[in-house]
């Protein structure tokens, strides 16, 4: 099962978040951005990530 922490967004394959250092993982999330280089992604700047990474467009 994948899990989307609630505070940075990223998608996790536990609901401990390794880069906040929270347990705020949720299952009920949709949509996905894939930053593969942040500083040359228009989507990454409009959405304010600066990490690449897999992002959860909607975490409910």
């Amino acid at each position: 099962m994948k899990y989307a922490c609630k505070e940075c967004r990223r998608v996790l394959t536990q609901k401990e978040c390794y880069y906040c250092k929270k347990e705020t993982g949720e299952s009920d999330w949709g949509g996905l951005l894939i930053i593969i280089s942040p500083e040359n992604s228009k989507m990454a700047k409009e959405t304010g990530y600066d990490a690449p990474g897999k992002y959860a467009l909607k975490i409910r």
